[in-house]
Formats: structure tokens, sequence, C-alpha cells
């Protein structure tokens, strides 16, 4: 990723209990992030929200929630957020996506992460 090139940021808000095929859809968004080479991906457990749907959940008290919301964040170059937005859109079958456009003011990747091991 570019500072310089267009970039936007795409929020995925899902519930920690949602599933794809098997598996938490918070993994499978990771792992479809990771093979379609995304610069990176951030999910945050929320620690109180609510939805259209749902009365307000809080996972300080995780026996008395149905679902705990999630925040995956990915920001990338636009075409990426595009390509991968469109791929993930049907996963998502209870939640909200959004993408912005956004101005990268600094992106250093840790050496250590690009290189193979020897």
């Amino acid at each position: 990723m570019k500072r310089t090139s267009l970039s936007k940021r795409l929020r995925i808000y899902i519930a920690e209990s949602d599933m794809c095929e098997g598996r938490p859809l918070v993994e499978v968004l990771m792992s479809l992030a990771k093979d379609q080479d995304m610069a990176g991906l951030t999910a945050t457990r929320a620690q109180f929200g609510y939805g259209t749907h749902y009365p307000m959940q809080s996972s300080v008290e995780p026996e008395r929630v149905e679902r705990i919301p999630v925040v995956v964040e990915i920001v990338d170059e636009a075409d990426k957020i595009d390509y991968y937005s469109k791929s993930v859109a049907p996963l998502v079958i209870f939640g909200l996506m959004t993408e912005e456009t956004v101005s990268i003011l600094k992106y250093n990747a840790h050496p250590r992460v690009h290189q193979q091991p020897s």
C-alpha cells in the first residue's frame, strides 16, 4: 500500500457468533483478506452495542449476550477494497458494511513481516 494511492477503509459490523460454513465469520473474513493480499485486517470486539433487531448488548456480561458486536476494519488501495468487499458481501448475512475514502498519513510495514524464514 502506497501513501499516495487512493485508499479506502472498509468496516464490517457483525456478531462474534456469526458463522460461515461452520467457521466463525470473522475468521473467514480474515482468511479471505490474507488470500487477497490485503495490507492488513483488524477485528475489534465491542464492549457495547445494539442494532435494529437486537437490544443493547454488553461484552461485560457475556452470559446474557446473544450477539457480541465485532467490527472488522481494513484499509487498503481502493481497487483492492472494492474487489474484497464484493467477494465478502454475500457472506455477511446479518450486519452492516461501510466504506469511505481515507488519506494514508503513514504506513510502514515491519520488515520481518515480509521476510521468508531462513
